[in-house]
C-alpha cells in the first residue's frame, strides 16, 4: 500500500521537525509547495528523503484562493502511483495507533473516503525538540469544525471540491465511508501563548483586502488580549484526548455522505 501527502508551507520552520517526525513513518511521499517561505522552512524540508519541495504558483492574489485551486489538482498525478492520498497543512497531525493495518482493512472493506475528527490541541509551552506530538502531547479538546476529509482513494474520486480552508468539501466519484469513524487530526496550533500569538499574527499579514470582504480568516486578526484569553479558555477546557480504538473495520461501510450534512467553515 503506498500513500502520498500534499501541503503547503510559508515560515513553518518551528512545527516542521515535528511534522516530518510524524509523518515520515506513515507516507511513502511528501510533496510539498512553498509559498515563498522566508525563514528555514525549505531547507528542513529538502534534509528529509521523502519530501519534494515546489514553489507554489499563485494564479490569485488571495492565499485561500491559490490553495483551493492548488489543492483541486495536484493530487491527479498520484494516480496509479499511490492507493490513498491525504491533505493536511503542517500542523495538522492525522492519528491512529495502527495506521498502516487500518488503511489496509479500510481498502479491503471498500472504504473509498475517510473523515478525521478534528481536536484542537493545547500545550502551555512549546515542546522540546525530539517530542513525538501526537503521543506525547495529548491534551485538547473536541471541535467539529476541525473534521477533515484526510484520506481519499485516488482511484475512486473524481473531484474532492474543497470549501475555503479545507475543512469541508463536496466530493464526486465512488464514494464509500467508513462505517466507524476512526481517524483522528490532531491540530497542533496552540503551542504555548508565545507561539499562538506569533502564528496569528504573521498569518493575518497575509489576509488581501478580498479576503477581508468575505470574511475570510479574520480570526487571525484578534488582538492580543482576545488571544490571550482563548489560550486561557483551552488550557482550562483541554483534556486528555484517547487514542481511537483499534477494532477491525464493519464490512458495512456507510453510504450517507456526511459533507452534506455540515456547513461549509470559513
Amino acid at each position: 500500500m503506498s500513500i502520498h501527502l500534499y501541503a503547503a508551507c510559508w515560515n513553518e520552520e518551528r512545527i516542521i521537525p515535528f511534522f516530518l517526525r510524524h509523518y515520515e513513518p506513515l507516507v511513502d511521499r511528501i510533496i510539498i509547495y512553498d509559498d515563498h517561505s522566508t525563514d528555514r522552512s525549505v531547507e528542513l524540508l529538502r534534509a528529509s528523503p521523502k519530501v519534494e519541495v515546489r514553489p507554489l504558483q499563485r494564479e490569485a492574489e488571495s492565499y485561500l484562493d491559490a490553495h483551493l485551486a492548488l489543492f483541486e489538482t495536484c493530487w491527479r498525478e498520484s494516480r496509479g502511483r499511490a492507493d490513498w492520498v491525504c491533505f493536511v497543512d503542517l500542523d495538522e497531525f492525522l492519528f491512529h495507533p495502527d495506521w498502516h493495518c487500518y488503511l489496509d482493512a479500510q481498502k479491503e472493506a471498500g472504504v473509498t473516503i475517510i473523515q478525521a475528527l478534528g481536536y484542537d490541541m493545547v500545550s502551555e509551552t512549546f515542546p522540546p525538540a525530539g517530542a513525538t506530538l501526537a503521543t506525547s502531547l495529548t491534551r485538547g479538546r473536541r471541535d467539529l469544525h476541525l473534521d477533515k476529509t484526510g484520506l481519499f482513494a485516488l482511484d475512486a474520486i473524481e473531484q474532492i471540491n474543497h470549501s475555503v480552508g479545507r475543512h469541508r468539501c463536496s466530493p464526486v466519484g465512488r464514494l464509500v465511508l467508513p462505517a466507524r469513524y476512526s481517524m483522528q487530526l490532531r491540530h497542533y496550533k496552540t503551542l504555548g501563548l508565545e507561539y499562538l500569538l506569533a502564528r496569528t499574527h504573521a498569518l493575518a499579514t497575509r489576509l488581501t483586502g478580498d479576503d477581508l470582504t468575505r470574511g475570510w480568516s479574520a480570526h487571525y486578526l484578534r488582538d492580543d488580549d482576545s488571544i490571550r484569553a482563548q489560550f486561557q479558555e483551552q488550557l482550562s477546557q483541554a483534556r486528555p484526548v484517547p487514542p481511537p480504538s483499534v477494532t477491525k473495520p464493519n464490512k458495512n461501510p456507510k453510504k450517507e455522505p456526511w459533507w452534506r450534512r455540515v456547513t461549509s467553515n470559513l
